[in-house]
């Protein structure tokens, strides 16, 4: 999903997919399974891709 797609305002966009990759992290370093660690890590990439679409935006 894009971010201004549920969010219609960058800044709140901006904090959610901080947040959600925040929560990947999370989720990451208490992985054991190494399917569950490559999809994790794939998401934060996702995430952080995003998270630099929305800043630009937002400048």
């Amino acid at each position: 999903m894009k971010p201004l797609e549920k969010f219609p305002d960058v800044t709140t966009a901006l904090k959610e997919w901080e947040r959600r990759k925040e929560m990947a992290m999370w989720q990451l370093s208490i992985a054991i399974d190494k399917d569950i660690i490559q999809k994790k890590q794939n998401r934060i990439k996702e995430l952080e891709h995003q998270i630099k679409e929305l800043q630009n935006i937002k400048v």
